[in-house]
């Protein structure tokens, strides 16, 4: 019964880190097709409101890795695309290319270990 427990609660695990996985990857492409379209037509973009999320912290990040704007100052590590630090999962996404300065979009989670507990 102990082995079955342990079995179904990993599994739990691995599908949660999945969903979480996903949800930081829409997030991080619905931030960048925003900033790319606004930035092909020449549109304004309120850039505050685009990256406040209960969920997450979000940063945008320029191509020598300074900070644009956001609440996150501890990122060094731009060469992993997910990794977990301080029981907490960050995800760096380079899909904005550019666009109004961005490189990289890095969101850090601040939910999942509170939710395996």
């Amino acid at each position: 019964m102990l082995l079955l427990s342990l079995l179904y609660y990993k599994s739990e695990k691995d599908s949660y880190f999945n969903l979480l996985k996903s949800q930081m990857h829409n997030k991080s492409s619905f931030i960048s097709s925003k900033i790319t379209y606004s930035h092909m037509l020449n549109k304004k973009i309120d850039i505050k409101t685009l990256i406040s999320d209960l969920d997450y912290s979000i940063s945008l990040y320029s191509i020598d890795k300074k900070k644009i704007i956001g609440n996150l100052d501890h990122i060094n590590e731009f060469d992993q695309h997910i990794y977990e630090k301080d029981n907490k999962y960050i995800l760096i996404d380079d899909s904005a290319l550019g666009h109004l300065g961005v490189f990289y979009i890095v969101i850090e989670e601040n939910l999942f270990y509170k939710k395996v507990k």
